[in-house]
């Protein structure tokens, strides 16, 4: 996960002769403590010095949207399965500059996690009885044990310093799990192994055992068996990316009804993913643009599902946030859109 070509340009600011600014700095290694009077955290023995202008953040959550103090965030209250406190014995990833005179790293971003855990596999054991398979008792079990019994249960963490999104798969539409059989599925989860037991299910009934939790867990194919709004028409954005004065790509999925009944979330609509045209729409200095539009191609698979891939330059400023909507042509007015999304944040470039 190191950021390798960072890395070797601070070593050659470092090699040369003189410098006009603070030499780059970057860490990755083992949290031991957080000394708050100081503001100091060490990471593999160094002590880096974390200002308040320095953005810290988990990969779920900044320390600022959830409003808890330095110390709160650092040393707080331990995770779900784990015994240290906080964010101690977990994984840093520090971005800052040294500050010669101070003697010590100065941090300007911080990425903290319990430990960067991923697990992909199959689900060998499951049981939902919520949407998101969170309800008490419901458990999501992947791979094996030693032994040849499903795997550890992988829970979501409820902890504002990294949140659980809701399960999610390849299409990026809500999903509803509840009733489903989720055995023999593929998925990606990512978040920590725990070092304490907690209360999992199983098929046995409740056990307490160690748990893998997660921040993220999505299934590794589009089920449009699973999806929430089967009667409905949804697109989403997956991507939103904007280099200022050049170019602008959006990226994302549409699905039409879908059979509420079929095993396999087979389309029930006269209308097909590629049906009409996906065109980006957004807001710049009071100015509603229509950009360039595309259509859908029709996932073989899941002939219900469509991946759309939008491409245009753009002249000067990038919009902040985009929409995107599912036309029957270029010029469609937008009440007759097949669906709509939500608002997304566009990440702007300037390389």
């Amino acid at each position: 996960m190191l950021k390798h070509l960072v890395i070797a340009a601070s070593a050659a600011l470092f090699a040369a002769p003189a410098f006009a600014q603070a030499p780059d700095v970057e860490l990755e290694g083992v949290v031991t403590t957080w000394t708050n009077a100081t503001r100091t955290l060490e990471v593999m023995g160094m002590q880096v010095y974390v200002p308040d202008t320095a953005t810290v953040h988990s990969p779920a959550a900044t320390r600022a949207e959830t409003g808890l103090a330095p110390n709160q965030w650092f040393r707080g209250a331990a995770m779900p399965g784990r015994t240290q406190a906080g964010f101690m014995g977990g994984t840093a990833i520090v971005i800052g500059t040294w500050d010669a005179a101070a003697g010590r790293v100065v941090a300007d971003d911080v990425t903290i996690e319990p430990g960067e855990n991923v697990s992909l596999g199959v689900i060998t054991s499951s049981l939902c009885t919520t949407r998101n398979c969170d309800g008490p008792g419901d458990y999501l079990r992947g791979n094996s044990k030693v032994g040849g019994l499903p795997g550890p249960a992988m829970v979501p963490i409820r902890d504002v310093r990294m949140p659980a999104s809701p399960v999610g798969d390849e299409g990026g539409f809500p999903l509803n799990l509840a009733g489903a059989n989720l055995n023999g599925l593929g998925y990606a989860a990512e978040g920590y192994y725990g070092n304490a037991a907690v209360s999992v299910g199983s098929s046995t009934g409740t056990v307490s055992e160690r748990a893998f939790h997660y921040f993220l867990f999505n299934l590794l194919a589009p089920a449009p068996q699973l999806l929430l709004n089967k009667g409905d028409r949804e697109v989403v954005i997956s991507r939103a990316q904007c280099r200022v004065a050049k170019d602008f790509e959006v990226r994302g999925n549409v699905h039409t009804r879908i059979n509420p009944t079929s095993p396999t979330g087979a389309r029930a609509d006269t209308i097909a993913p590629n049906s009409g045209v996906v065109q980006v729409q957004y807001t710049l200095n009071g100015v509603l643009n229509r950009a360039n539009s595309a259509v859908a191609i029709t996932d073989a698979a899941n002939p219900a599902i469509g991946g759309y891939r939008v491409r245009f330059n753009v002249p000067g400023a990038c919009p902040e946030n985009i929409l995107v909507r599912w036309l029957p042509a270029a010029n469609s007015a937008n009440t007759l859109a097949y669906a709509s999304s939500d608002s997304f944040a566009v990440d702007i470039r300037l390389d």
